[in-house]
């Protein structure tokens, strides 16, 4: 059997762009729509159909993969749009985008009922790891579904956890953001205070490096506060409802997040001003 798929993308924004170029540099054949016709150009160009619904992308489809960008939008072309009227009965639905822990629910009770195999799988990475097929894929839903994903998980990520049921994947990626948020927030006001206070930030993280305190993350974006550049990977906007998501889950959950409200409060003037720019952006809070 070939590992080889028919598949339709539907989103097509910066990650939904580069996880098509990716599966298509991989040799599956591609099929996506977007609202916004502009954002497949690219794709187009690599060899993908484009479809001018999301009822025509899906039709045929062996996998259909929504990227969206939130589980309102994802039921709006899933089920008012009618795609999943025309998902092939045997064909599987990855949801890989952020839509919550409660939302991703309804998600499934919709491929429920129209007897749609369906998986959990947000991602944890960006745009670059996206491109270049190391995602980490938060992989949620039967196991023999998993595994029948798996050749195409795998071809978008370095790897691919089994987190158990439907609902575990969407849970994990909100606690991996809770996580991100906490380091950006940390970092960027550990910048700030290094400047405040007549030190050269470059030897704050010159100071990390080989230390039980450093991580990767704080050098590539460390790097972007102090020379005041960011470059657009994941938008303040984009942010701001995820961390809307973290709050909620915490809660429903009864624990209280100090830092997610934080930053939630943080992103929430950071949008006013640009909603568009980086989330490294988030830094320049400390320099007014």
């Amino acid at each position: 059997m070939s590992t080889k798929k028919a598949i339709a993308i539907l989103g097509t924004g910066m990650m939904g762009n580069a996880m098509g170029l990716r599966l298509l540099e991989s040799g599956h054949s591609l099929t996506a729509w977007n609202r916004n016709l502009d954002k497949t150009k690219d794709l187009a160009k690599a060899g993908a159909k484009i479809a001018n619904s999301p009822k025509e992308a899906c039709s045929g489809a062996e996998i259909v993969i929504t990227m969206l960008s939130d589980a309102k939008s994802t039921l709006e072309v899933m089920d008012n749009l009618g795609a999943i009227e025309q998902v092939p009965k045997d064909a599987i639905w990855i949801q890989m985008a952020t839509v919550g822990s409660e939302s991703i629910y309804e998600l499934e009770d919709l491929a429920k009922k129209h007897q749609i195999q369906f998986l959990d799988c947000p991602v944890s990475g960006t745009v670059d790891p996206a491109r270049s097929g190391n995602l980490v894929i938060l992989a949620s839903g039967q196991s023999s579904t998993i595994d029948q994903a798996k050749p195409v998980l795998q071809d978008l990520g370095k790897s691919v956890i089994n987190l158990g049921p439907v609902g575990a994947g969407s849970k994990m990626k909100l606690v991996l953001n809770d996580w991100l948020f906490a380091i950006i927030a940390g970092l960027s006001e550990a910048i700030a205070l290094s400047k405040s206070l007549g030190l050269d930030p470059n030897l704050f993280l010159e100071a990390l490096s080989g230390g039980p305190l450093d991580t990767p993350y704080a050098h590539l974006r460390g790097k972007s506060m102090i020379e005041d550049n960011f470059p657009l990977a994941f938008t303040l906007e984009m942010a701001a409802k995820d961390v809307e998501l973290i709050n909620q889950a915490g809660k429903k959950a009864g624990i209280r997040l100090y830092l997610a409200q934080m930053v939630a409060d943080l992103l929430e003037r950071a949008v006013s001003s640009d909603s568009q720019q980086d989330l490294g952006a988030l830094y320049r809070q400390w320099k007014k």
